[in-house]
């Protein structure tokens, strides 16, 4: 299909049909993610191995803006902080759509303030359009968010771990496709 008003292709309801789709491209959406990146790439494995890339890559972030919070930079901070949120936010909200479902005991057993619904609600008060960016705020914020996602690698890793391959596999290309 083609937004070309003058274009010869015709739209087609036909599943056998490319629907104007090139043939390099057709069918390739899923395989897309995990063949961009290399083969030993965590974020190409299966959950167990995506949320632990995910977790560490918020910590070195949130490492990242207390660093520059000691060293005086706010400016930087401010710059930076919305971002690292929004990550957060979109890992948060795959935990609880994709992996919670499967690992439901485990997710019981965290406390209150590390479960991902209580995390999202927490960082959301956080946004661009309502927020305080003093320095002692944001740095209990990030203390207190990876805090949370420490609590729950413990917590919810091990449950990952224990599924079956093929249920891990699932999960790590839900989580992909969730996360976008």
């Amino acid at each position: 299909m083609s937004t070309d008003p003058n274009s010869d292709l015709q739209p087609s309801l036909d599943p056998e049909g490319d629907a104007g789709v090139l043939p390099e491209f057709a069918g390739s959406a899923d395989s897309g993610v995990v063949e961009s990146v290399g083969e030993h790439n965590p974020m190409a494995g299966d959950a167990g191995s995506l949320v632990q890339a995910e977790l560490g890559k918020l910590y070195d972030l949130y490492g990242d803006l207390v660093a520059l919070l000691d060293a005086g930079e706010v400016d930087e901070v401010g710059e930076r902080w919305f971002g690292v949120v929004r990550e957060t936010l979109e890992f948060e909200a795959a935990l609880g759509r994709v992996v919670l479902p499967e690992v439901g005991g485990a997710a019981d057993a965290l406390p209150d303030q590390a479960r991902p619904a209580a995390l999202l609600g927490r960082l959301q008060a956080y946004d661009e359009l309502n927020s305080d960016r003093s320095p002692d705020v944001l740095r209990g914020v990030a203390t207190e968010t990876v805090e949370a996602l420490q609590a729950q690698e413990r917590g919810l890793l091990p449950a990952v771990g224990a599924l079956a391959d093929d249920v891990r596999d699932r999960l790590g290309e839900d989580l992909r496709q969730v996360m976008g």
